[in-house]
C-alpha cells in the first residue's frame, strides 16, 4: 500500500511541476513583453505539508533558473513556513518583544500584526511571556513579580485578548457574508442571533481565525 501510494504522490507531483513551469514559463513571457524583470534572488519555493510530511522533489524554474526549496519565507511581513506552524513568525516577533527598546515604542503594533493567523498557534504562548517581561520593564518590577493588575490598571490587552479582539473585529465587519439562526427558520428564540459554524473535518479549520472568531462572537451578549 506505501508503494502503491508513493507511486501516485510521485505521478502527482511530475504532473504538478509541468504545470507549474507552464504557468512561470507564462509568467516570465508576460514580465518580458512588459518590460519588467523577476528578481530570481529574492523568488523561492515554498511546499506545504500535512502532519505525515510525504516530501519529493520539485523542480520549479524561472528563465532557465530552477528556484532554491526553503521551509520558510517572509510575506508581506508575516513569515510563512511549509508546516504552517507560524514557529519562525512566533520566533521573530519573540525577538523583537525582547528588543525594549522597540517594545516600548510600538508593542502594540507588533502583537497585533497578523495576529489573527498565528495568535492560536501553539508557540504563540511565548509571546505573552515576551509581553509579560516588557511590562515589568516598563514599570520597574522584579524578574518573577505578577504584572497582572498593571494590565488592568492600565488598560493594556494581553497577547490572547488582542487575538480575541482581532477576531472578534472580523466577524464584526463582515457579518453579513455569515448566517444566523435566527434566519434559518421563523421562529423567534433566544440564541436566534448567533452565527452558524460551518461543518468541517480537519483539525486545520479548527484553529483557523474564521471559526475561531465565530466562536468568540457568539460568546457576546446579544
Amino acid at each position: 500500500k506505501k508503494g502503491q501510494l508513493m507511486k501516485q504522490v510521485l505521478l502527482l507531483s511530475y504532473e504538478l511541476e509541468g504545470k507549474l513551469n507552464t504557468v512561470f514559463e507564462q509568467f516570465s513571457n508576460w514580465f518580458s513583453v512588459n518590460k519588467l524583470i523577476v528578481n530570481q534572488e529574492k523568488t523561492v519555493m515554498l511546499q506545504f505539508f500535512g502532519r505525515k510530511k510525504i516530501q519529493t522533489a520539485i523542480n520549479i524554474r524561472i528563465d532557465n533558473v530552477t528556484l532554491v526549496p526553503s521551509e520558510t519565507t517572509k510575506f508581506l511581513g508575516i513569515h510563512i513556513d511549509s508546516d504552517i506552524s507560524w514557529r519562525y513568525h512566533i520566533n521573530n516577533t519573540c525577538r523583537k518583544l525582547s528588543s525594549g527598546y522597540y517594545a516600548i515604542l510600538q508593542p502594540k503594533k507588533t502583537l497585533s500584526y497578523g495576529v489573527t493567523l498565528w495568535g492560536d498557534a501553539t508557540d504563540s504562548e511565548r509571546v505573552l511571556i515576551a509581553q509579560k517581561r516588557v511590562i515589568r520593564l516598563m514599570f520597574v518590577l522584579r524578574r518573577f513579580e505578577s504584572c497582572k493588575s498593571l494590565f488592568k490598571q492600565h488598560a493594556i490587552l494581553t497577547a490572547p485578548c488582542i487575538y480575541i479582539y482581532n477576531c472578534v473585529i472580523y466577524i464584526k465587519k463582515n457579518i453579513k457574508k455569515y448566517i444566523t439562526n435566527a434566519e434559518l427558520h421563523n421562529y423567534q428564540t433566544r440564541h436566534g442571533y448567533l452565527i452558524q459554524t460551518q461543518k468541517h473535518r480537519t483539525a486545520l479549520y479548527e484553529k483557523s481565525p474564521l471559526l475561531a472568531g465565530i466562536k468568540f462572537y457568539n460568546c457576546l451578549p446579544p
